[in-house]
């Protein structure tokens, strides 16, 4: 490592490279992964849009059957309610006859009174009417005891509720190979006391059809499942009710339907959700809302891997533009640092000639920028440096002339300092010898003086 260190990173070409595209790798990742999170939540919310829109249009097609169904038992209601028991069993048996064939789908019709609410005497009265094949039948056999419709579930669903219409669970009719439901409507008597219930089966053909025709990109599907969590259509070809148990040979698929019948048995199910589960080359994503009239949820389905694939093929192309940005990148650093190391090394064969006293070398950069002004400075600089050199080379020889006559007077003053030192030494010892004579003459002076004073004083006494 060390090695390396010595070998490659001395150059400034290398330094460049490692210091720079580290720099420039991080800032195009941390962009491309700006640019790849927005794209992915824009993806995201236009599946989520997609996919919403595709529910809504579904469920208004299976709202618009079931309203047109509905619409056959409420309407009945009515009559029964303004008529009852005034209506004849002959009246019952003329309209419901013609009320089968108002709507496709519509299987049979039927009015039940509460048990003895019909006519005194009579317990049950029942009268239904069905299609069989393009003929409507008319029957009384469910108005006895044996059948004893009163304890069905589809009556007794009616008879506690402040719902106009109520909706069985869809079952499997394994005699005319359909799955089907009940809608019941209760009607009244003037008392508001419930008197009875009327109910129209309904087939669900034409809704499997319908859910069984929707594809969800490529190779994705809608289904459609109960309140229990039970498959009413799709995910099969010819889905129905009995194929049920061979979805559930899919363990992820079944358990999602639980996780999807009790989150919409628990929350507001204004909305769309979201679920997964596993199957085939990988998850499958699962959007699905909750029909408000029955309690169904439809789903659409589709593997994430398709939903996805406009995402996964951004994140390609942006490799592949990171990729070519890296190279455009590395490149231009390599040019820089060419480009720069070239008028560089001309800066230090020219301080090289410097350091050995060669001042002829000029640098020749022609780049138009700051280099080719810091190299016009340099050659005035070094143009400078020859001037001052060869300034200080003439006063160099000056100052040796002028040191060389310095050193002859300073060797003669030398020579005077000698000749007058001994000159001041004579001096010296001469002026010793008159301050001796002083002394003498000075003592002899006071022997005078002292010999007049004493004469002095004896003249004194003379005269005294």
């Amino acid at each position: 490592m060390n090695f390396i260190k010595k070998i490659f990173l001395k150059r400034l070409q290398t330094k460049l490279m490692v210091l720079a595209l580290p720099v420039l790798l991080l800032i195009t990742l941390s962009l491309s992964w700006i640019s790849y999170t927005f794209a992915k939540s824009m993806i995201v919310n236009e599946i989520e849009s997609n996919m919403d829109s595709r529910l809504e249009e579904t469920m208004q097609g299976i709202e618009s059957k079931l309203t047109a169904h509905i619409r056959i038992p409420q309407t009945l209601a009515r009559i029964v309610e303004a008529n009852g028991t005034d209506m004849t069993e002959e009246a019952y048996r003329s309209i419901l006859l013609n009320l089968p064939d108002l709507n496709t789908d519509t299987l049979g019709v039927g009015v039940w009174y509460e048990p003895n609410r019909y006519k005194a005497g009579r317990e049950y009265f029942g009268p239904y009417a069905y299609k069989d094949g393009d003929q409507t039948v008319y029957t009384e056999e469910y108005m006895n005891a044996d059948y004893d419709y009163p304890h069905w579930e589809w009556y007794q669903n009616a008879t506690d509720t402040k719902e106009s219409v109520v909706f069985t669970d869809p079952y499997y009719d394994e005699t005319t190979d359909t799955t089907m439901f009940t809608a019941t409507v209760p009607f009244y008597d003037r008392q508001k006391k419930l008197l009875g219930v009327t109910t129209g089966d309904i087939s669900l053909n034409s809704m499997q059809a319908m859910i069984r025709d929707i594809r969800v990109g490529s190779s994705g599907q809608a289904f459609l499942v109960d309140k229990q969590g039970n498959l009413i259509a799709g995910r099969k070809e010819g889905g129905t009710m009995q194929s049920d148990n061979i979805d559930n040979a899919n363990s992820t698929f079944a358990q999602l339907r639980l996780e999807i019948t009790e989150r919409m048995s628990q929350r507001d199910h204004d909305g769309v959700y979201q679920g997964t589960f596993e199957e085939g080359e990988g998850p499958v994503a699962v959007y699905y809302k909750q029909i408000p009239e029955t309690g169904w949820i439809l789903a659409l389905a589709a593997p994430e891997r398709e939903l996805y694939a406009p995402l996964k093929e951004l994140l390609n192309r942006m490799l592949i533009v990171i990729a070519i940005a890296l190279l455009v990148m590395g490149g231009a650093v390599i040019w820089f640092s060419r480009y720069m190391t070239k008028h560089i090394g001309q800066m230090n064969r020219l301080s090289s000639r410097l350091s050995a006293g060669d001042f002829t070398m000029r640098l020749d950069i022609r780049t138009g920028d700051e280099l080719e002004q810091m190299g016009d400075n340099f050659n005035r600089m070094v143009a400078s440096l020859k001037e001052t050199m060869q300034s200080i080379t003439r006063s160099s020889g000056e100052v040796a002339i002028h040191a060389e006559q310095l050193h002859a007077g300073a060797a003669e003053t030398v020579k005077a300092t000698f000749e007058i030192s001994g000159s001041i030494t004579e001096v010296a010892e001469g002026t010793e010898q008159e301050a001796l004579i002083i002394r003498q003459l000075k003592d002899m002076s006071d022997e005078i003086a002292g010999g007049m004073g004493q004469i002095a004083r004896s003249v004194e006494e003379v005269s005294a």
